[in-house]
């Protein structure tokens, strides 16, 4: 009972024994034991498939870490695919700065060819640059004619879609965007490798594959298997059920484990693993009977309720007393408990 009580005191229940009755006690013991064996057996069973799916032992992390791997690999599931050379810290973290750095360029020319591109086709390309700059004058008349005819030729519906200067404009503003993008895109394209679209990359999709391949990198430290996550990238295989199913499932258990905790009234259940919820719970469930059985008894004689120490203190004098009362005489026993007896005191048969 008083192995039960000090159980009780710590976390993931850490109830206060000197407030708590000891039936309410006992009602919260037995809901976060229920809990808990529910969580250990998931846990066991998908943490098992998700560290071989990663290659690298992730049970024994304490439960706030797991969650935090297992929400990484479900978020790299989610991501837009992401390049295999990542896998290497280093590289992931390289190209990230250059991909930060360029992310305005990168969004201009893409914003830029897209607007292009909804009016006119690839052969807007072909039309000179001199042929462009002359028709933006207003008092050449013979040049902007040959740029509306020109514009009108690669334009998708055959008219020219908007006054003249403005489409001029957005033509200018897309080259410009290019030739700019065109300074920085060697170093682009060597981080993004397959993923490098040109000016038609879309920056924000590569950053979140990225960051979720990081996220992950960061999870698990340094238990990191690069050339298994470079393996893993390159299949694409977080998007598979073997490896995000397990990852989902261990999530929700200790979410599920989390919340159970929380309404028990208990707190920091997550600073716990797996082994050491185990241990807990199977010296709790054993030592928590001692408590049942005493609070079953002490109801029984008609006695108010306690708390759980009231509760556990009465259970530990009366074991005291029939310990005392096993060495001999009351004489004796009463000497062992608190010295020699009072003189009037007569220990007679009545």
């Amino acid at each position: 009972a008083a192995r039960a009580e000090r159980q009780l005191a710590e976390v993931p229940i850490a109830l206060d024994p000197r407030t708590v009755p000891a039936a309410d006690a006992t009602r919260r013991a037995a809901s976060v034991l229920a809990a808990a064996a529910a969580a250990l057996d998931l846990l066991v069973e998908e943490g098992a498939i998700l560290s071989e799916a990663l290659g690298v032992e992730v049970s024994d992390l304490p439960f706030e870490r797991l969650h935090e791997l297992a929400d990484a690999v479900v978020g790299l599931a989610a991501a837009p695919k992401a390049q295999a050379r990542w896998a290497s810290p280093a590289a992931a973290a390289a190209a990230e700065v250059v991909l930060e750095v360029g992310a305005p360029d990168l969004r201009a020319a893409k914003e830029a060819h897209n607007r292009l591109y909804e009016r006119f086709t690839d052969g807007v390309w072909d039309v000179p640059g001199g042929l462009l700059a002359a028709g933006r004058s207003r008092v050449r008349l013979i040049a902007r004619a040959r740029l509306r005819l020109r514009l009108r030729s690669v334009s998708r519906t055959g008219r020219l879609p908007g006054r003249l200067s403005s489409v001029t404009k957005d033509v200018l503003e897309a080259r410009n965007a290019r030739a700019q993008l065109s300074l920085v895109h060697p170093t682009l394209a060597h981080h993004l490798g397959e993923l490098d679209r040109g000016p038609l990359t879309d920056v924000d999709e590569v950053l979140a594959a990225l960051r979720a391949v990081r996220r992950l990198q960061s999870a698990l430290g340094p238990r990191l298997d690069e050339a298994r996550l470079q393996r893993l990238l390159l299949a694409d295989a977080f998007r598979s059920d073997d490896v995000m199913r397990p990852a989902a499932n261990v999530r929700s258990t200790i979410e599920a484990w989390t919340a159970d905790v929380a309404a028990a009234g208990g707190r920091s259940a997550t600073t716990l693993d797996g082994a050491r919820l185990a241990a807990w719970a199977s010296d709790l469930s054993d030592a928590l009977r001692a408590v049942q059985a005493g609070h079953i008894a002490w109801l029984r004689i008609g006695a108010a309720d306690v708390t759980l120490r009231e509760l556990v203190d009465a259970l530990l004098l009366r074991e005291h007393l029939s310990d005392i009362g096993a060495t001999g005489s009351p004489e004796t026993a009463y000497e062992a408990a608190a010295g020699a007896p009072p003189a009037e005191i007569s220990w007679s048969a009545s």
